[in-house]
């Protein structure tokens, strides 16, 4: 199994890059983020499972915003950007908040930007 995870993150942005449908390479990303940071887990392992993914995180506080774009703040959280998938004239970026709850993770916010010129 993790050989074909494997052969995925290698092929994932070639493919996207064709013409793949980005709601596909979204629930994608998303099953990968979900199997790496589970609502319950460590959250200050979080950003370090994130970062084997591709994402570059940073600790913050006060305003995100949650899946459906509403502003919502917290204390504490993780925001991470992800790996991009260009090609000439469109890009897939994806965003990722983590919520924490004493030591856990409380909520994972995933977002994704598909914008083309």
């Amino acid at each position: 199994m993790d050989k074909l995870r494997a052969t995925w993150v290698v092929f994932l942005p070639a493919l996207s890059a064709c013409g793949v449908d980005p709601g596909d390479v979204t629930v994608y990303e998303r099953g990968r983020i979900e199997e790496a940071v589970p609502v319950g887990s460590n959250y200050r392992a979080a950003a370090g499972s994130l970062e084997r993914l591709g994402y570059t995180c940073a600790t913050g506080s006060g305003s995100y915003a949650n899946e459906l774009g509403q502003s919502r703040s917290a204390d504490a959280f993780i925001k991470c950007s992800g790996p991009t998938a260009p090609n000439e004239l469109c890009k897939l970026g994806m965003s990722v908040v983590v919520l924490p709850s004493s030591d856990s993770v409380a909520s994972v916010i995933f977002s994704s930007d598909y914008a083309c010129h």
